[in-house]
């Protein structure tokens, strides 16, 4: 197992404070030459050299596994490494295959259906005003402590008015009407500046769609160049940018003001007045903890009940802040 000198280590952990940074150029043959100055093999020792020293703080039984504050910490730790994972398995979608070491993954539960011809409406679902809690209170009892990360405490009550929310997330037979529909040239759907640079980038739909021989095609992380026609009831991946964009397209083909849940109406929706959530975890009939590594279909109903299944990120139009009564972010993490 490789070590790397302090020289080295300072030089990866100083660039990835400033590849962590707003200065970093967006230049893409820039970055390109930048991440080009690292090897392979340095990355490899940098990750074991701090596994080293993670595995001695963790087992060296100086560290009080009854102190609520250092629990909080090793959680924090472990869903933040998890959720790089989760972003890592975007980017894998996007490289070649023949780069991924496929000899330490077997998955064989992703089934091409056939060629789908149409798709169920998404259901608009009627929502009741109501207060909705986010966020957890502090707690110092062991018995009680569950995770949250820093900026989800302490609890905040927010009013919410009557809203509408569709059944189900966007599938990818929605969001290829919007391709269709001149959605990544028309400028009315984009933030001015997003729409410089899609236009500038060459972007014409999302980044794990490809054309192929005139026709989409969408990657998974061990599946590639699948039909669309064949995942269209899959639910769609985008970004926070691209989801705003349909929303608003869709609002001037409806005549209805369409945009982004906030996070209390999302709260309010699918933990307060919905059970859709807790029963599919309990079924074990959704996406999460990489059960898959594709995304799954929505089978849509007409019984006005919410459909959650994990897969991907759920935007919403919340800014991101600290609720009230907030702490401030813990020392090791600066969230």
């Amino acid at each position: 197992m490789g070590q790397l000198s302090e020289d080295s280590n300072e030089k990866i952990e100083s660039d990835i404070k400033f590849c962590q940074s707003n200065q970093f150029s967006t230049d893409i043959k820039v970055k390109e030459e930048y991440w080009r100055s690292f090897t392979i093999q340095s990355a490899i020792d940098y990750k074991n050299n701090v596994r080293i020293k993670l595995i001695n703080i963790l087992t060296n039984g100086q560290l009080n596994f009854n102190d609520i504050n250092t629990l909080n910490v090793l959680n924090i730790s472990a869903e933040y490494e998890m959720l790089h994972q989760e972003i890592l398995m975007h980017l894998f979608v996007q490289l070649p295959i023949e780069s991924l070491r496929l000899n330490y993954i077997n998955e064989y539960d992703f089934v091409q259906h056939n060629t789908i011809s149409s798709l169920p409406n998404n259901t608009w679902i009627m929502f009741p005003g109501g207060q909705a809690l986010l966020g957890k209170p502090y707690s110092n009892e062991i018995s009680t402590f569950t995770f949250g990360w820093d900026n989800e405490f302490p609890c905040e009550s927010i009013y919410v008015s009557i809203f509408e929310m569709q059944s189900h997330p966007i599938r990818n037979g929605d969001f290829l009407q919007f391709i269709l529909d001149n959605g990544y040239t028309t400028s009315d759907w984009w933030d001015e500046n997003r729409f410089i640079w899609i236009t500038k980038s060459d972007i014409r739909h999302p980044s794990t769609w490809i054309i192929h021989e005139n026709s989409y095609q969408i990657n998974f992380v061990l599946q590639r160049n699948i039909l669309i026609e064949c995942v269209l009831d899959h639910l769609v991946l985008v970004s926070h940018v691209e989801a705003k964009a349909y929303c608003r397209w869709l609002s001037k083909k409806t005549g209805e003001q369409i945009e982004l849940p906030t996070e209390s109406e999302w709260i309010h929706a699918l933990w307060n007045s919905s059970d859709c959530i807790r029963s599919v975890l309990i079924t074990n009939n959704c996406n999460i903890d990489f059960h898959h590594l594709h995304t799954l279909p929505i089978y849509s109903n007409d019984n006005e009940e919410l459909q959650w299944q994990g897969s991907a990120f759920e935007w919403i139009s919340s800014v991101f802040r600290p609720l009230s009564g907030y702490r401030g972010a813990l020392p090791t993490y600066p969230g």
